[in-house]
């Protein structure tokens, strides 16, 4: 029996020589040429990618958001309004402070927003007062404002 492949017939060679050659490429990539295999990666390498994405994010600045309702008065004397917030905050290292809302109305509107700590904070309830004025000729009657249950009307007291 004749055991040469027809002309016509199809050798696999190319496919055979491709997978041998891939082979042994990624043998010499895995091995640093002295008989040794190369190193592993820890086996922990992915927990110390998380702590470094988590330590990214604990760096990173953090949103001041509405705080909770506090305690408001708001008082006029002369041509000053003063508003003041009082409340508490759960932990220490909040920053509290009222913020005048970017509308061009007057009375102005106010928000009071809070910024909580950037790392770790004590655990103890932590008082805070926040105040903001602006300047009116005319008596104003009352100011509004922004905390994390909405609009807040704070009567204005006139004093001489």
């Amino acid at each position: 029996m004749n055991r040469e492949p027809a002309k016509n017939a199809i050798f696999p060679f190319p496919l055979v020589a491709a997978s041998l050659l891939s082979t042994m490429l990624l043998a010499a990539c895995t091995s640093s040429g002295d008989g040794s295999e190369r190193a592993e990666p820890p086996a922990d390498a992915n927990a110390v990618e998380e702590s470094e994405v988590a330590n990214e994010e604990a760096n990173a600045d953090p949103k001041p958001v509405p705080c909770a309702a506090a305690a408001y008065a708001a008082t006029q004397k002369g041509n000053v309004v003063t508003l003041v917030a009082e409340g508490e905050h759960p932990t220490g290292g909040w920053t509290t402070e009222l913020v005048q809302q970017p509308q061009r109305i007057f009375p102005p509107q106010f928000a009071l927003v809070c910024t909580p700590p950037a790392g770790p904070a004590t655990q103890v309830i932590s008082p805070y007062r926040a105040t903001a004025s602006f300047q009116s000729r005319q008596a104003v009657r009352e100011v509004i404002l922004f905390d994390k249950k909405g609009r807040q009307v704070v009567p204005v007291k006139q004093e001489e």
